[in-house]
Order: C-alpha cells, then structure tokens, then sequence
C-alpha cells in the first residue's frame, strides 16, 4: 500500500507540471523570439486596447461634471463677451453723438456775439409746445448766476426770457408763449409797442400799442427795448410782415417774422446782467 505522504502525490504532480509548462514557454522563448514577440505584441495591443474600452466610459463619467461646469462657464463668458460688445457699441454711438453735438457747439459759439453783452451758454434739455403754451428748460441756474426775466438769445436775437430758475436748470418761454409780454421799438421811427406771443399763430408774432399814426413797411426791424436791469436795449427780435387783409384794422395790421429757426434751438445763450 503507498503511504500518504509519497513525494510524488497530487500536490506535487501539479507544481511539476506548472514547472515544465514554465521552462517550457522559456525555453521556447529562447529558441523562437520572433514569434514570441509577436504573440507578446498582439496580446499586449489587445490589453491595451481592452483597458481603453474598459476605462474610457468611466473616464466619460467622472469627467462630467467638469464638463457641466467648464460648459456653464464658456456660456457665462459668451453673455459676458456679449455684453461687453453691446456696451461698446453704445460707447461708439454715444461717441459719433458727442462728437456731433460738439460740433454744433462749436459753431454756435462762433456765430454767437458774446462781446457786447455778458452771457452764459446754456445747452437746451427740453423744448415743449401745446395750445398755450411754448417753453424749454437749460441746463444752467442760479449757479451761473441766472435770475428770473434774464433775456434768451440765439445767434444774437431774442428768442424769449427766463420765467423759473433751479439751482443747475432753469425753465423759459419762447417769445410765441401765450404769457409772453416784451417792450419794443420798431421800424426807422423807433415806434414804441408791445410784442405779444401766440402759439397758435405759425411761428409769427403780433404788435400791440402801436401808434395811430405809425407806418410800418414790410422788413422793418423790431428791437427791444431797455428795461432797466431786465432787459437791454437793441437786441434784434424779428422784422415786419404787413398783412395786407387786415389794412384796415391797424391792431392787426402787422405781425411779426423772427429771424431763427425752432429747430435750431439747441444751445442759447442767456444775459445774466
């Protein structure tokens, strides 16, 4: 009977067959390295590619998250860059303005006489006109030394006077407002009158007080007249349109045709003394 403990048991048999595979393969190794380093390669490809296909789904899903957030962020500086380009179009359209409104700055000071009289320039803010009413409102106040009844100028004509002021705004009202009232000498003879606004009356104005005995041609010229501490003596206001209709009825026999445009209203400037 064989004892148990016979060196050529089960145990043993399968470490030698292990051994012989083994020597085997290096022995093979040695004698064959061509074909082994081939076998090597296709399997270390097929290894290399198994991990690949393995690993990149899990690669995919860890990475998500970066790229939920790298996705927000690229969306938050595309708004960012978005925004940024409608402020630099504003900027270059706010540019092409201020270079404009310079302009017309610059030729309202060289066409407005600032020698005779002290002024200040004031830049128009709003020009508002309904069926009684016709004023704007300037950016200057008693700041710079404005008062209440200053006379308004534009290319040295009267346009109309200041009636409210702020501490940086003062409001006035054109020569066509209803409640306009300004003393003047007209014509060679310097006739003395009224000149009244009307709104509803296309841009002209009309004469009141004239002397029964004054004559008046088309053309003539309408100046102020002083009122001590108001108003200076001589400023251009418009000149004569005889209405031709109404010969008969000398209160209305004359209207008056101001030398500016409205539209040109832009920047005025105000005696202050």
């Amino acid at each position: 009977m064989q004892a148990d403990n016979s060196w050529f048991d089960k145990s043993n048999l399968r470490v030698f067959i292990i051994f012989l595979v083994c020597f085997g393969f290096i022995y093979l190794d040695s004698i064959n390295q061509k074909l082994f380093s081939k076998t090597k390669s296709i399997i270390n490809d097929a290894v290399a590619y198994t991990s690949y296909g393995v690993t990149y789904p899990l690669k995919k899903i860890v990475a998500f998250p970066s790229f939920i957030n790298d996705t927000i962020k690229l969306k938050d500086q595309h708004q960012q860059i978005k925004v940024l380009e409608n402020q630099i179009e504003e900027l270059t359209e706010q540019n092409k303005f201020l270079k404009k409104d310079f302009k017309k700055f610059e030729t309202f000071l060289s066409e407005e006489d600032s020698v005779k009289f002290e002024t200040v320039k004031a830049k128009v803010l709003i020009d508002a006109k309904n069926f009684i009413s016709d004023s704007f409102v300037i950016n200057k106040g008693s700041e710079s030394g404005l008062q209440i009844g200053n006379p308004v100028i534009k290319n040295n004509y009267l346009i109309g006077q200041i009636t409210e002021v702020n501490q940086k705004t003062s409001r006035g009202i054109f020569l066509t407002d209803i409640n306009s009232r300004v003393p003047v000498l007209v014509g060679e003879n310097l006739y003395q009158a009224i000149l009244i606004g009307s709104p509803l009356a296309t841009g002209r104005l009309s004469l009141e007080f004239l002397p029964k005995n004054s004559e008046l041609k088309n053309g003539d010229i309408i100046y102020t007249s002083e009122i001590e501490g108001i108003l200076k003596k001589g400023i251009i206001v418009g000149s004569i349109i005889k209405n031709t209709e109404n010969e008969k009825n000398m209160k209305n026999a004359y209207s008056v045709q101001q030398r500016y445009e409205k539209l040109e209203v832009d920047y005025v400037s105000v005696f202050i003394k």
